[in-house]
């Protein structure tokens, strides 16, 4: 599913939207689980730190050598809160979900293919497929949004987007005429939340940046439109507990392939008819665990509901922050 790849574990440590730059394993169907928080350094129910001594008796340690200010790289600063760049320039942490989803409610699953190098986000593919939940019962939305640009695909979509590369040369648009036309697609459906699984550190993350690129507020326009949040099952998953969707270890969550296949009993997606690492058909992988699995539901939508979506103006809220500290941060290194 995610784009410019690089050699990587079956488990991605500490996800967030500024680390997990290609997708990472959140998407794709190849890998098993997903490490959404593996730090060794969090406390556990015992009150301990994971990996530390757990004996009386006292064991010499070497001393961690001093880094530098997470916020403001300076060796000589404390970090954290006494850091007098904190408050405006820190690093923000990625929100939870704290909105509940109505039922009856439209939810666009979505899914992107894209490369990212350089600090620079291509969108190269962007496919959307619509469901409703209504009195215990999931309806499709007969029409699905699929669009392809123009930008040429990097080294990991040539070879595992099948098809893509020539489509995209019969394309004469970019990402400002499809974000366009995913809008009109969200008015026309009333589509109130965009739903993929890793959309924070993903999918909304590079279309948002793509925008910026070209002077589009991609938070704004979707606002606008109706969208009132996003829902990331990578992130919901560990937030409530959701056992079933996770790996045996409890620290990670299972990907999207392995979800599908739980969902298809076992069924691939080609199986299914479903082209892997295609956008359209990564959103329909997506909609079929979610929709086909009830512990999704049973979150989303039981008694009582929990919250499921981060809202829009959060989310807006968050990547700004990010895009901020990141400015500050090279400002500071080209003084």
């Amino acid at each position: 599913m995610k784009k410019k790849r690089y050699a990587q574990q079956k488990t991605r440590r500490g996800l967030n939207a500024e680390t997990d730059k290609s997708h990472g394993g959140e998407n794709h169907q190849h890998q098993d689980t997903i490490v959404v928080d593996d730090d060794a350094t969090k406390t556990s129910k015992g009150g301990r730190a994971r990996g530390t001594n757990t004996n009386n008796a006292s064991l010499p340690t070497a001393k961690k050598p001093k880094g530098k200010c997470g916020t403001c790289k300076s060796a000589s600063c404390a970090g954290g809160k006494k850091c007098p760049y904190q408050e405006e320039f820190g690093k923000p942490p990625t929100p939870d979900a704290t909105e509940e989803v109505n039922e009856g409610a439209s939810v666009a699953v979505v899914d992107i293919e894209f490369n990212e190098e350089n600090d620079v986000c291509t969108v190269n593919e962007v496919g959307a497929c619509a469901r409703s939940y209504t009195n215990g019962t999931w309806k499709k939305e007969t029409e699905e949004f699929k669009e392809v640009t123009k930008e040429k695909l990097g080294w990991w979509g040539l070879k595992n987007c099948k098809g893509l590369n020539e489509e995209r040369k019969k394309s004469n648009q970019d990402f400002r005429e499809v974000s366009e036309k995913l809008v009109r697609y969200i008015k026309k459906h009333k589509i109130k939340y965009l739903l993929a699984h890793g959309v924070v550190s993903s999918d909304a993350r590079v279309m948002v940046k793509a925008g910026w690129a070209m002077g589009i507020d991609v938070i704004r326009e979707w606002k606008e439109a109706g969208i009132k949040g996003v829902i990331d099952t990578m992130r919901i998953i560990p937030q409530h507990n959701i056992k079933a969707l996770r790996h045996l270890d409890g620290k990670s969550v299972l990907s999207n392939g392995v979800l599908f296949k739980r969902a298809s009993e076992g069924a691939t997606m080609e199986a299914r008819g479903l082209q892997e690492h295609r956008a359209l058909d990564d959103s329909k992988a997506t909609a079929e665990w979610v929709t086909g699995l009830p512990e999704v539901a049973d979150v989303m939508f039981g008694r009582p509901r929990k919250p499921t979506a981060i809202s829009i103006a959060a989310l807006g809220a968050y990547y700004a922050q990010v895009r901020k500290h990141k400015e500050f941060l090279e400002g500071r290194l080209d003084a």
